[in-house]
């Protein structure tokens, strides 16, 4: 394993030099974990109870809103693919394209909100369960008028709107799983919400031929008119319970206890890559739009929605193979339900080996396979076979890039959520020109769709690999540079020695903790070294225990001032670390007072100093390593790059 200074573990297999960030901080104690046993999100099991109720807590408020919502904003959009089978271009008069305008239409609204839609949440300037519940509102009402447009004019006006008011909600999703869930834990909690897609889309066939087969005609409506109104009387209605069940943010969701707010808080600080402090939404978006890594991703994400075109003509796919509408309705069911059963095996596989490059390349391998068999076969059986591989394999990935891209670009909130933003609106653009992929002179095979197909899904496994090796790359060179003696495979204690050497400063440079005075260091002339111990516990007259340890030097966290030199009792952190501080103030207390309550055995009193001062020594090591690896974003230009 090897140490970026600046943002934490690099977990590395010796035999494939795989790199991917590690959730546990170097500075983690080891009893957080036990072995490496996962839990059902993948995620290394904790041990902390009040952790555990939490997590839990939020997976039954957040994922089961968010998953309805999810579900019926894809039933939403997708019901013109039903509404085709039952009539709509004939009763709308579409010729030639048309449809296919209609379709891509969506996605011209949809590009256009999203980035300054997610700049708006990360802003803190509105509660996201209320904007993305009013935003549900707002698509349920426009996809409603789909049933009372009259020809091509009003229903490209439609889908325009409907885009527009859609658009908050994905990568608003991905920004609250981002805040709440860690790096172990969100890929497997993206699939989940992933899945509500792949069930919409399976069992919106089911829905539409079970309204077309019993009110097609009802008070002079056509089933396509009833289908719209009915599936977005239901989005309404879910919009109005997700005002009470979403949540806003770790320290202002309000129904999470106040110690359960600062855990949340604590906890994904404690797990951020090379955090920085916030400073504002413009920041983040200059931040991430200068990070090379982004624009790859976007291209990965690109390359897989582009794979994933024959969602909006599945049904139409689907009905090549020969039957009639309602069998090609209830057809459509079984390949996605095998995608999502995939998918979900998938994202646990993924966070629980904490590897995504794989697993990227066997979902897309299989996908592949789906496409090239709907391109040479002809006979039903295969062809139905190919839908599975395509849909299973295609559908799986998602959680995984938008997982990484979470964990790599997240050095605050504001950068995390833009550059989900701007990845989603890049890998969305794909389906304005993959509409035009499936014309109907193309049926039954759709050669073109499928073969364009398969070349996107190759480009997602070669730029995957492509983003893999530049990891790899950048690992080697900080491991080969001056600036940094970490090397791979060595221990924790090994580690500690090594870390960054840094010119001294003279003592009475410093600032006592009482004084809470501070010495600003040049940024470009800062290093490192590892302080050695001075640590002194005493018993004082009145029965407490006072321990004193000596910062030597060592840097803030959150800005570029030195710390106090010394603090005498307790622990001073900057609330960067806010969560050390809690947890290293009370562990001391408690040895304190078990110190206070030893009989008077003088041998026993010595015995158990010498145990305290150890235990405080080691918290020292960790504390140093722990600030050095949290230091943020005022180091030399080559600490820049959060490594993943």
């Amino acid at each position: 394993m090897t140490t970026d200074p600046k943002h934490g573990s690099i977990d590395q297999k010796p035999e494939d030099n795989f790199v991917e960030m590690s959730n546990r901080d170097p500075t983690e104690k080891a009893d957080v974990f036990i072995d490496t046993e996962a839990d059902y999100s993948g995620a290394v099991k904790k041990t902390d109870p009040a952790e555990i109720r939490l997590v839990r807590k939020l997976d039954l408020r957040i994922m089961p809103t968010l998953w309805a919502m999810y579900f019926l904003n894809y039933l939403d959009r997708n019901a013109i693919a039903q509404a085709r089978l039952n009539g709509l271009e004939d009763d709308l008069h579409l010729k030639g394209t048309q449809y296919n305008t209609c379709i891509s239409i969506l996605f011209v609204g949809y590009l256009l909100m999203q980035i300054p839609s997610n700049m708006l949440i990360s802003s803190k300037r509105v509660r996201p369960s209320l904007y993305m519940s009013v935003c549900m509102m707002g698509w349920s009402v426009v996809s409603a008028c789909t049933a009372l447009v009259k020809d091509y004019r009003g229903l490209v006006v439609v889908r325009f709107l409907l885009g527009v008011a859609e658009a908050p909600f994905y990568p608003g999703a991905l920004y609250l799983l981002a805040i709440f869930y860690t790096r172990k834990e969100i890929a497997t909690r993206i699939s989940i919400l992933y899945s509500g897609n792949i069930f919409a889309t399976s069992f919106s066939g089911l829905i539409a031929a079970a309204t077309f087969g019993t009110i097609d005609g009802y008070h002079g409506l056509k089933g396509w008119q009833w289908l719209f109104i009915i599936e977005c009387a239901l989005t309404f209605a879910v919009a109005i319970i997700g005002i009470f069940t979403l949540a806003d943010s770790p320290l202002t969701t309000r129904w999470l206890s106040e110690e359960e707010r600062q855990l949340a808080h604590n906890r994904m600080l404690r797990d951020t890559v090379g955090f920085e402090e916030s400073k504002g939404v413009r920041a983040g978006f200059s931040q991430a739009i200068r990070d090379p890594r982004l624009w790859l991703f976007c291209f990965i994400q690109n390359m897989h929605l582009s794979a994933c075109s024959f969602n909006n003509f599945f049904p139409t796919v689907v009905g090549s193979l020969g039957f009639n509408d309602t069998i090609t309705l209830v057809l459509i069911c079984p390949p996605y339900l095998v995608s999502g059963f995939f998918g979900y095996v998938a994202g646990w596989s993924s966070g629980r080996f904490n590897e995504r490059t794989w697993h990227i390349t066997a979902g897309m391998g299989m996908a592949l396979v789906g496409y090239i068999i709907s391109c040479v076969a002809l006979n039903t059986p295969a062809r139905y076979i190919a839908c599975f591989l395509f849909a299973s394999g295609a559908y799986a990935v998602n959680s995984m890039i938008l997982g990484w891209v979470s964990a790599t670009l997240g050095s605050t909130p504001e950068k995390k959520s833009v550059s989900l933003s701007i990845v989603n609106v890049f890998a969305n653009a794909s389906y304005i020109y993959t509409a035009y992929l499936y014309p109907k002179s193309d049926s039954p095979r759709y050669l073109i769709g499928m073969a364009s197909n398969a070349g996107f899904a190759t480009m997602c496994i070669a730029s995957t690999w492509a983003m893999r090796l530049w990891l790899v790359q950048t690992n080697k060179k900080l491991n080969q540079g001056g600036n940094t003696s970490a090397t791979r495979n060595t221990s924790r204690e090994e580690h500690h020695r090594q870390v960054l050497e840094s010119p001294a400063r003279s003592r009475s440079s410093g600032s006592s903790f009482g004084r809470g005075r501070h010495q600003e260091i040049p940024p470009r002339n800062r290093r490192h070294r590892m302080p050695e111990d001075t640590i002194e516990v005493r018993n004082t007259i009145d029965g407490r225990v006072e321990i004193q340890i000596n910062f030597m030097d060592l840097p803030c966290t959150a800005c570029i001032f030195m710390m106090p030199q010394d603090a005498v009792g307790y622990i001073n952190l900057t609330r960067a670390c806010e969560y050390r501080q809690i947890q290293l103030r009370t562990e001391l207390l408690d040895i304190a007072r078990n110190l206070r309550d030893t009989p008077p055995d003088v041998q026993s009193d010595q015995e158990f100093l010498v145990l305290l001062r150890q235990y405080v020594a080691n918290c020292h090591r960790l504390l140093q390593a722990e600030l050095l690896l949290h230091c943020a974003n005022r180091w030399p230009e080559e600490f820049d790059n959060e490594i993943l």
